[in-house]
């Protein structure tokens, strides 16, 4: 049994009666124990950048790579015939096999075989019943982060998988004493099933289990009412949604009662309540001012945490699109489906059934001063209109919201090149973010350098022979953990800023299930589709393919973050702090915006909606006795009614100032592309689906006119958006070889000693060379924007591109100055990752008068017959043309 266990060094015949003591005194179990301890203090080790200072190491390391070990405590366990152990080794090797990026087929195959040994165990222990429970989850969410769209009720098997494992949890707790009510038909009902409250014991890691078990249930279910609402569903859509409600009211209050919480847990938590708290809003059922306070909720609980740019970006949009529908620019089909009124400033598109403020707007819409001098006076004490109706304010919010969209996805894409700038990675830390350097980062990427046995030569083989019996009467001198973390963080100081950057990097992958892997399975399907379908046209041939075939809409059939990220998030939070506080570019342009005032609008005290809501409260075990003593300090402090924040919330954030995105001084343009969650579509196009899906594009314009502030959304094609971003790529590569930037000529100093030659010289102007115009890519260009017109709706096609063109007239058509930085915010502006935000210059004279004409155009055939084979204006090549000459 013991034969291939490494007890001692057979090699090595001293202490042999100390190591034959060792021996007797330790058994299999024990030495299990100790190697799952082992490998469970490797895997808290991020070592994902690799060799980070020189391949010579100057220390000895004793110990080996933690997937060695895991493969021999894996055959140990089976020589012993432990299952549980045999499943724990084959569960630490799925979760390194996560960490380091590797296939998902194989991460896969691992958790299986763990769950199968388990289900062979007749009676298991209570810390393996929840690894069973943590396994099954685990399996389910890399299916569902993997899998092909192929299948359209794909949430319906991972409902199933889900309900087993709050199942197996829910009759834990019972076991441990809670009591747990549940609902019946146990097929139907059984997402309700809870533990009753208040609960006897909140320190089990039962509770967080169970919250995240919920989330998963509540995202599953949200899926498949949609789904069932788009393809036609016999039950009622409100009720869908109120049992979805229900179901995630009750996960956020079991994640606020557990004493282990998780702040990126409970934002996510938010997140989803508010999106199906905005279907209700479009039935009529909750007020819009309810919806956006809870997706606020969620953007401040990153915001203070881990600072997920990606959730607070896509919970902007939800609140924009929540005020949107409050003026009534949005109306929902009973399909499932948005309809767009672009003529949402007249009243009766203001006035629309289901909008909870549509009387009250409509009352004090009529309020107004006796005199233009008094109005005027009044602004003019208080610096604001104080009679300003909620349909204003609800405009004025959704085009804040945009705008702040627009900020956060600006703050991901500087974020991603930020690690590639080589003037920010290449300067070295200063003093202060030396000494600021976290234990954890030292210890992960310089430990290795560090700790551990220092490396002896020898002179001769005698002295080598006798160097264990001189160590030996040596007096060892034992570091503590104190002195350890301040040799690693000394030689952390020679770190750049490029190995920091990196570990962020890995953390964040490691922390969200969209990039838990290195593979996909898609990848070799669009390979296959590239050969056949990948021409983006004549001229565009510098090895770019066309993605407008592909299918590149996000996966919402998972949940965001991965379920066993609590330690790395909590690392998250505290690297995003200091390189918040030590790296100035970082602040400047990589951290979101905080919910501005203007976004918070109090909810009013109307009457309760009919909406029978099933979900249990947990306020009992959320407060403290000790809590209400005003003579003990609180760390943290909440508003009254209220929970405290999660742990580790860092309550005074490094905030930018939001004073660019909410008063801006100069024409703006803010484009935004939204993939509906929840199977909205375009009621002209309901059946589009994969590549030739709908997406919506929420705009956001600044005018210095008598209505400074244009907010609006409309349905675009995926697959023209797509095509068109690969098209302005395709561009900017030609523009960076054949364009150059005009540079700014610096003022000469005088000569000290002129002379009269000199002078003569002066009226001599030097003659710079004529620039060469590129007249394929001034071509191109102007292909490219009868795309975007096109995109906008001012166009029915795409004029083609294989007709003859005046080349000597493209120049005067093109509405812009053709320079690299105009092709690359262009670029920007379409990309349907990010969006972007654009100010001044000739392209935003022209972009404004672009969105004008098309938002004018689709309120003209928004008021003729809705099911019209087209929604925009059609313009002949001529009025197109003409169009833009004139703008």
């Amino acid at each position: 049994m013991y034969k291939d266990v490494p007890v001692s060094n057979p090699e090595n015949s001293l202490f042999q009666y100390q190591n034959f003591q060792s021996r007797a005194r330790l058994d299999a179990r024990l030495w299990l124990n100790c190697r799952q301890a082992l490998v469970k203090c490797l895997l808290i080790e991020v070592r994902g950048l690799g060799e980070v200072k020189d391949p010579e190491t100057k220390v000895l390391q004793e110990l080996a790579d933690c997937r060695q070990y895991c493969i021999e405590g894996l055959g140990e366990a089976e020589a012993c015939g432990d299952l549980e152990v045999q499943a724990d080794f084959l569960y630490q090797g799925a979760l390194l096999n996560i960490m380091e990026g590797k296939s998902q087929e194989n991460t896969i195959s691992l958790i299986e075989d763990a769950i199968m040994l388990l289900n062979k165990v007749p009676k298991l222990s209570i810390p393996t019943q929840q690894q069973l429970v943590t396994c099954m989850v685990l399996k389910t969410d890399l299916q569902a982060a993997e899998r092909d769209n192929d299948s359209v009720l794909f949430t319906e098997k991972t409902l199933v998988q889900y309900l087993s494992a709050q199942q197996l949890i829910l009759k834990q707790m019972e076991t441990l004493g809670e009591e747990i009510q549940h609902y019946f038909p146990q097929g139907e009902k059984s997402f309700y099933s809870t533990p009753i409250s208040p609960m006897k014991n909140i320190y089990i890691s039962h509770m967080l289990r169970l919250a995240q078990v919920k989330l998963r249930i509540g995202h599953a279910m949200a899926r498949n009412a949609a789904k069932y609402i788009r393809n036609g569903t016999d039950k009622d859509p409100v009720v869908l949604w109120t049992e979805v409600l229900g179901v995630l009211t009750t996960a956020l209050e079991l994640s606020q009662a557990s004493v282990s919480r998780e702040a990126n847990l409970e934002a996510e938590i938010l997140f989803n309540l508010g999106k199906v708290e905005r279907m209700l809003v479009l039935h009529g059922k909750v007020q819009p001012r309810k919806a956006a306070e809870t997706l606020l909720q969620a953007i401040k609980t990153s915001f203070r945490n881990d600072h997920d740019l990606g959730l607070m970006r896509q919970a902007y949009l939800e609140v924009a699109l929540v005020y949107l529908f409050a003026v009534g620019q949005v109306i929902l089909k009973p399909n499932g489906s948005l309809e767009i009124i672009q003529d949402g400033m007249d009243d009766t598109a203001s006035v629309r059934p289901g909008t909870m403020d549509s009387v009250k707007s409509k009352a004090t819409s009529t309020k107004s001063y006796k005199s233009k001098k008094d109005r005027l006076s009044s602004r003019a004490k208080s610096g604001k209109s104080e009679d300003m109706d909620d349909s204003e304010k609800h405009r004025r919010a959704a085009y804040v919201a945009i705008r702040c969209a627009t900020a956060v996805a600006q703050a991901q894409r500087s974020r991603m090149l930020l690690i590639g700038d080589t003037v920010v990675t290449s300067q070295p830390l200063s003093e202060t973010a030396q000494d600021d350097i976290p234990d954890f980062l030292s210890l992960d990427l310089v430990s290795v350098y560090t700790l551990g046995k220092k490396k002896k030569k020898y002179k001769n083989e005698i002295e080598e022979e006798l160097a264990p019996l001189i160590e030996a009467q040596e007096t060892k001198k034992v570091e503590t953990y104190e002195e350890q973390v301040s040799r690693t963080k000394d030689t952390a100081k020679e770190l750049g800023w490029i190995h920091i950057l990196g570990y962020q990097t890995i953390l964040q992958r490691m922390c969200f299930t969209a990039t838990v892997s290195a593979s996909s399975t898609k990848k070799n399907k669009q390979e296959d589709m590239a050969e056949e379908l990948g021409d983006l046209g004549p001229g565009f041939d510098l090895g770019f393919i066309s993605h407008a075939q592909y299918d590149t809409s996000l996966n919402h059939d998972v949940v965001r973050s991965m379920l066993l990220c609590g330690s790395w998030i909590g690392r998250l939070n505290r690297l995003h702090t200091y390189l918040a506080s030590n790296l100035s570019v970082y602040s400047a342009t990589c951290c979101g915006i905080y919910p501005p005032s203007m976004l918070t609008l109090p909810v009013p005290a109307l009457p309760k909606m009919d909406l029978e809501v099933i979900c249990r409260s947990y306020s009992q075990n959320q407060t403290n006795p000790g809590d209400m003593d005003p003579s003990i300090p609180l760390a943290i402090t909440a508003d009254p009614g209220k929970p405290l924040p999660p742990p580790g919330s860092n309550m005074e954030p490094y905030m930018p100032s939001d004073r660019p995105v909410t008063s801006p001084t100069e024409p703006q343009v803010a484009l935004q592309f939204y993939q509906p969650s929840l199977e909205e579509t375009d009621p002209l196009n309901p059946d589009a689906k994969g590549p030739d899906s709908r997406v919506l594009l929420l705009y956001a314009l600044f005018k210095k006119t008598t209505q400074p502030t244009v907010q609006g959304l409309q349905w675009i094609s995926m697959a023209q958006l797509n095509d068109l971003h690969d098209r302005l790529a395709v561009l900017g590569q030609r523009g960076e070889i054949s364009l150059q930037e005009k540079q700014k000529k610096e003022p000469v100093a005088p000569s000290p000693t002129p002379s009269t030659k000199a002078k003569k010289t002066q009226r001599i102007k030097a003659l710079s060379p004529k620039v060469q115009r590129d007249e394929q890519l001034e071509t191109l260009l102007m292909q490219c924007i009868t795309d975007v017109m096109s995109l906008l709706g001012m166009v029915s096609e795409p004029e083609p591109s294989n007709l003859p063109i005046d080349k000597k007239s493209i120049k005067k058509k093109i509405p812009f100055e053709v320079s690299k930085t105009n092709i690359r915010c262009l670029e920007n502006l379409f990309d349907p990752s990010f969006g972007a935000l654009i100010c001044g210059g000739e392209m935003v004279k022209w972009l404004l008068k672009v969105v004008h004409t098309s938002d004018t155009s689709l309120s003209k055939e928004s008021t003729k017959d809705t099911a019209a084979s087209s929604p925009t204006k059609e313009l002949t090549k001529e009025s197109l043309r003409e169009s833009i000459a004139t703008n």
